[in-house]
């Protein structure tokens, strides 16, 4: 692979990809635009009423709190452990008559362990269980839950699209809109790597992204087009690129500063990144910007919890830098990576 001009952001679309699509790969579920649409999808299913609740793990984006607040569902949080593990006797002191679903996400291509156990107490109080895979889209796992979904666009090379697995004895004949959001995103996503190009798309799409596909509708089909690339993927390569960057990059920050969320890579994880806790965590993110390597922050949690309330999870969101390990990036790459992060983390 070639040394890329910067390192992390959205995942440009190449122009190979449209005319290759020999690798054919069945989607298996309901393909809708993204994750906020398959949890809409749920809400509408599940039918809340005015003293429902929807318990959810208190490290989680925000705009899945927003998706079920712009419904008027009552949400509540239980904790997690150091390692983004759910706290089991939290999760049990707050599973209440009021609980209709149970929120569980797999973070960054790692499955949460006791998930069967999780699943079971679910069941014996009548609460539906919804997993949370868009971080987790590649990785090797069965199926769990009343409800499983992804987001393909966090970890692919296409505009929007996200696969929702549900039960077989649910009823699934509900509404869902066709839009054009995908192909505004296609048409961005393959003239990223033109810098002149990208400085007129980029603004718009942002504007775009904020002011219209952000307020819905919800929910809506994936597009045609992210559907046609999906079979133009090489998953198998994917998967075995991203392990190795992940192996390497973790090899060579090991000796800094710093601590691993998963220092282990089991056989069945395809990592979305390589997630670190750091200290003066904005100031590196900061001089990695400078070097043009832009590592996400997965996430800040100040605008929906209070940090007396969760203190383990505001201690990893305030630390957090997701490190990117993908499929663009080469071994040189990730030397880049170590090299920058260790002049930032000494300075």
């Amino acid at each position: 692979m070639a040394n890329q001009v910067e390192i992390g952001s959205d995942i440009s679309i190449s122009p190979k990809l449209i005319f290759d699509s020999s690798k054919f790969k069945k989607i298996n579920g309901l393909f809708l635009s993204r994750g906020r649409d398959c949890i809409q999808y749920i809400i509408n299913l599940e039918k809340f009423n005015d003293n429902d609740k929807i318990l959810l793990p208190s490290y989680i984006c925000p705009s899945v709190v927003h998706q079920f607040e712009k419904n008027n569902i009552r949400v509540s949080f239980y904790k997690i452990n150091k390692k983004l593990e759910v706290d089991i006797s939290d999760l049990i002191k707050k599973l209440e008559k009021q609980v209709k679903c149970l929120f569980v996400v797999n973070f960054f291509g790692f499955e949460q362990p006791n998930l069967s156990i999780i699943e079971k107490i679910c069941k014996e109080k009548q609460i539906s269980v919804v997993i949370d895979n868009v971080q987790s889209p590649l990785s090797k796992k069965s199926f769990h839950g009343d409800y499983s979904f992804n987001s393909l666009r966090k970890s692919l090379p296409v505009p929007d699209g996200a696969i929702l697995k549900i039960k077989k004895n649910r009823n699934i004949n509900l509404k869902v809109h066709s839009i054009f959001h995908g192909y505004f995103r296609f048409l961005f996503l393959t003239l990223k790597n033109t810098t002149y190009l990208k400085s007129l798309w980029y603004p718009l799409l942002k504007y775009y992204e904020k002011n219209l596909v952000n307020k819905g509708p919800f929910p809506s089909y994936g597009s045609k087009i992210s559907s046609y690339l999906t079979k133009s993927i090489n998953f198998k390569e994917v998967v075995k690129t991203r392990r190795r960057n992940y192996i390497y990059l973790r090899d060579k920050i090991s000796s800094l500063d710093i601590d691993f969320l998963y220092k282990d890579l089991p056989n069945r994880v395809c990592p979305l990144s390589l997630p670190i806790l750091v200290n003066k965590r904005d100031k590196v993110r900061n001089s990695l910007i400078v070097k043009k390597i832009f590592p996400p922050i997965h996430w800040d949690i100040s605008s929906i919890l209070h940090e007396s309330d969760f203190p383990m999870s505001f201690e990893i969101s305030k630390r957090i830098l997701s490190l990117p390990i993908d499929q663009r990036y080469s071994l040189n790459d990730m030397n880049k990576i170590a090299t920058e992060l260790s002049y930032a983390i000494g300075n």
